[in-house]
């Protein structure tokens, strides 16, 4: 029995089930087979293989309990480990039917996407007529941020276009309507919009529902539900390709972190000036990030307990899965209170969603992360590698390479990153990847007006630029 308390390990057990049987053994040869109880250590060996999910073992030693309670006791805590894990399997046959269900709608919404060229060139040239009659008020709303009003306008617009049978317009105003709710906070309101809508519509109900439009604005109801915010924007994305006017795609664009260039790409005088004084603030930011032998010797050490999986799957190049990993450990450390080693996994995992998806997403993952952690601002967000990774950001979006080369210099350079680690940034390729969607060139250019995450930061930068000497 002290042997089975000190170590619960197989080793200990198997020793533990041999004294058993040599001792059942030697009873029944000199104590005329005298019954010995030893239920308190046959009740330790069969919570040792309910742990290792050996219930036949479970039950074989259990069987051989004495007291009729304790044996009970036995049965019920081998049926409830049973039953989690048949929940468990059952959860994950759930979670992977509806993860290639969802997968399977998503590839058809992108050969919709490369589909529908011609129909949004014709729903566009539509729009347009009816712009000054129609649309003018409801964009003069979404110009002004009178997201109420703007709401009410779209829903108006709604009805006067499946008065008309035009449906795939009704999709396309149907389509800003859930941004505006998103922009609201009230998204939970679309579904029952859209199926009021549907049902409302008789015989054209089945049409109405194979447009293009509503096959997409399911699919952003479904993964909405997931509550993931990064897989959410990646479905929004779908929505550019739909006929929008510029002020519909100025209120797209701020949901997705994402900005658009003017046409006029030349460089005024101040903007130089500003350029120079930012890549000033990103330098000297670089010089407070320290690297100290501690610091090494510290990641090293942790690295088999944060990061050796992700780690493995960065080396062998399994992006997607390394960037969920690297994702999974920032939560761990901040609640350990390591922030330079979470904010070493935000780096990496904002890197990674780059990578494997764009940097509109990657702008959202890093301030959903930051919004997330906002307890930690002081201690975690404030860090000077954490600025120097959005400028980052926004360098790769506006294709400034020298700030691009600058970024991730210091960051190689001063963070304490390991091989493969090194590797990703120094051969981030400062291009965004539309995620396998086909472009749709739009008669607009992507306008370079940072949004609301860029102002904020922009704010803090000025903050730190009026401290310095």
């Amino acid at each position: 029995l002290r042997a089975v308390k000190e170590n619960e390990d197989k080793k200990t057990i198997d020793l533990a089930i041999n004294l058993i049987a040599k001792a059942n053994d030697l009873s029944h040869a000199y104590l005329d087979n005298r019954k010995i109880n030893f239920d308190e250590i046959y009740e330790r060996i069969v919570k040792f293989f309910i742990k290792l999910d050996d219930f036949s073992s479970a039950h074989a030693i259990n069987d051989k309990i004495l007291a009729k309670s304790l044996k009970a006791k036995g049965n019920r805590d081998i049926e409830k480990r049973q039953s989690e894990i048949s929940s468990k399997d059952a959860e994950r046959a759930i979670k992977a039917y509806d993860d290639s269900v969802l997968k399977e709608r998503e590839s058809i919404i992108r050969k919709r996407a490369r589909d529908a060229q011609q129909e949004r060139q014709n729903d566009f040239r539509r729009r347009t007529g009816l712009r000054r009659q129609l649309y003018h008020k409801g964009l003069s709303l979404l110009k002004s941020q009178d997201f109420e009003d703007a709401l009410k306008e779209y829903n108006a617009q709604i009805k006067f276009l499946l008065g008309r049978k035009s449906l795939n317009l009704a999709g396309v105003s149907l389509a800003i309507s859930l941004l505006i709710l998103y922009k609201l906070k009230r998204i939970e309101e679309f579904e029952k919009s859209l199926n009021d809508i549907k049902n409302s519509l008789g015989s054209l109900k089945k049409s109405f529902s194979e447009t293009y439009p509503i096959t997409l604005l399911e699919y952003i109801i479904e993964i909405e539900k997931l509550r993931d915010v990064i897989k959410f924007k990646e479905a929004l994305q779908f929505i550019e390709h739909l006929a929008l006017f510029d002020e519909e795609l100025d209120l797209l664009y701020e949901l997705l972190d994402k900005s658009r260039k003017t046409t006029d790409t030349e460089e005024t005088e101040h903007s130089i000036v500003e350029r120079e004084k930012k890549l000033k603030i990103i330098i000297d930011l670089g010089k407070q990030i320290s690297k100290e032998k501690k610091d090494i010797a510290k990641r090293k050490l942790m690295k088999n307990q944060y990061w050796k999986i992700g780690y493995e799957d960065l080396c062998n190049e399994k992006l997607q899965i390394a960037g969920n990993e690297y994702d999974g450990a920032i939560k761990k450390l901040l609640d350990k209170r390591f922030f330079k080693p979470a904010a070493v996994s935000l780096i990496i995992a904002t890197v990674l969603t780059v990578k494997n998806k764009n940097v509109s997403l990657a702008k959202s993952y890093l301030n959903e992360q930051l919004t997330r952690n906002s307890t930690y601002k002081k201690d975690f967000g404030s860090l000077p590698e954490i600025y120097i990774l959005n400028e980052l950001l926004f360098a790769l979006e506006n294709k400034d390479e020298e700030q691009i080369d600058l970024c991730l210099k210091i960051l190689t350079d001063k963070l304490v990153l390991f091989d493969c680690e090194i590797d990703l940034l120094t051969n981030l390729v400062p291009k965004e990847q539309e995620h396998e969607i086909e472009d749709v060139k739009l008669s607009r250019e992507e306008i370079a007006k940072n949004k609301q995450f860029s102002i904020n930061m922009d704010q803090i930068f000025g903050i730190i630029q009026k401290k310095m000497p």
